[in-house]
């Protein structure tokens, strides 16, 4: 088995000593891994790509390259390239544990969460150094509620690497939302927070393990010292909660709303301010409160695997891209925006995410961003109908009713039974007074919607 130069494994690279290169070769093989590994830590992905696909054209069989490409395509939402590098990776080497933790983690992200963790063993049987493989096979026990195993797996990786914050923190989740330890998920957030002092997260968790003790004034020295990011909306949540559970009603509601702006897709601090404004007697405010948790609560455990992935990759180009979507339903439209913008720095040349940008800055009333938005998803994708269809309705929204013509009758061409180009086909004939094409647009508009 070649000697790792690297380990991908859910967000962490783990160094080892790379065996030599072919003669002739070491010198460029192993400078394009070393660039393609940088550019991978920071979220540069079609540079990343670049300098492994360069690798590989000067050896095919190292075997390095193969896994960098599938670690790309995995943090791209490609997945069938990231199965079809890490396959060739094992056909290759089947006991290169950095390919079999990639597999892992794309079958992770297919919701694979058994095979998840069968490769995972495969890869910790075949190297139990390594603190990376056992975090990730913790994170697949949680998924199959094997907590007590999760439990395990996250013990041997603080023991491999005792600065490893996400397996402190994770620990202290299992250990108090799963398994009812609250000792032993006070020990796991200090620890984390030692680590990452002021870390809101950690801060929160550790506040709620106290809170469940019933120390509720040493729960709000953890938040109020220093020991937590006050602007994080999980301690804004745990402050209200620890008022609440001690009476005073009005700083509980002040902290559920700051929660609130801080993090308006979190469900629970609508729930718990919509109980606590009924206990005050104000029904129409708890009212409001508690269908706001109605319209968020379907999107929670999505939300909260998505958060999860990206505390350890903040650079996964398709975690930012499923984030923006929510923030989209949701009716969010500046975070969604955040959302693809972070997605279109690792992934420039993802048209759906120029074209959901789009859609979100049209929203925000920036129609000018979003058709440029527009014009570049179509740049990459031609045939890409309803950014056309956007397109035109962001220069109907400027008055520049020619172009927004053009890009309705382009969008049209491409799929001659799509609706929505023939609804602003009618808009436009009306602006330039033209109501008899105004009407049969308007006609076969409705003739599309009637057979969909």
């Amino acid at each position: 088995m070649r000697h790792l130069g690297w380990v991908f494994c859910f967000g962490y690279l783990w160094a080892c000593s790379p065996e030599e290169a072919p003669p002739g070769l070491q010198v460029p093989l192993a400078e394009l891994e070393r660039q393609g590994l940088a550019l991978l830590e920071r979220g540069a992905l079609a540079e990343a790509d670049s300098q492994f696909s360069r690798a590989l054209a000067l050896d095919p069989q190292f075997v390095p390259a193969w896994i960098g490409l599938g670690s790309v395509g995995l943090k791209q939402g490609r997945f069938e390239r990231a199965d079809s590098a890490f396959a060739r990776s094992l056909a290759l080497e089947s006991e290169n544990t950095a390919a079999l933790c990639g597999a892992a983690s794309l079958a992770f992200r297919r919701a694979d969460y058994p095979r998840a963790r069968d490769l995972y063993l495969q890869a910790v049987a075949l190297d139990s150094t390594q603190a990376g493989p056992y975090y990730n096979l913790a994170l697949s026990y949680i998924r199959i509620t094997a907590y007590r195993d999760a439990v395990a797996a996250l013990e041997r990786a603080t023991a491999l690497d005792s600065t490893h914050v996400l397996a402190y923190y994770t620990l202290g989740q299992v250990n108090a939302d799963r398994l009812g330890r609250s000792d032993a998920a006070v020990a796991a957030y200090r620890r984390a927070l030692t680590l990452r002092p002021q870390w809101g997260l950690a801060a929160a968790g550790l506040a709620r393990a106290l809170v469940k003790m019933g120390d509720n004034q040493q729960a709000l020295e953890v938040l109020r010292l220093g020991d937590a990011d006050s602007s994080q909306a999980a301690v804004q949540a745990v402050l209200a909660l620890v008022h609440e559970r001690t009476g005073d009603r009005q700083a509980a509601e002040g902290h559920y709303r700051r929660a609130i702006v801080l993090d308006p897709v979190r469900a629970q601090p609508h729930f718990r301010l919509g109980r606590l404004l009924a206990k005050m007697g104000r029904r129409q405010e708890a009212e409001q409160a508690l269908q706001r948790f109605e319209l968020m609560r379907p999107y929670q455990a999505r939300l909260s695997r998505l958060r999860s992935r990206l505390l350890s990759e903040p650079h996964d180009a398709q975690a930012q891209y499923e984030l923006g979507t929510l923030y989209a339903r949701l009716q969010l439209p500046e975070l969604a925006a955040q959302a693809f913008s972070r997605c279109l720095a690792g992934r420039p040349d993802y048209a759906p995410a120029h074209n959901n940008l789009g859609n979100a800055l049209l929203r925000q009333r920036r129609p000018e961003l979003a058709a440029a938005s527009y014009e570049r998803a179509v740049r990459l994708d031609p045939d890409y109908a309803p950014a056309y269809n956007n397109l035109g309705n962001a220069r109907l929204v400027m008055g520049q009713f020619d172009p927004a013509q053009q890009a309705f009758q382009r969008a049209l061409n491409i799929r001659p039974d799509y609706a929505d180009p023939y609804y602003g086909l009618a808009l436009v004939y009306r602006e330039l007074g033209q109501e008899e094409k105004a009407l049969g647009a308007q006609q076969y508009f409705e003739k599309l919607q009637v057979e969909r």
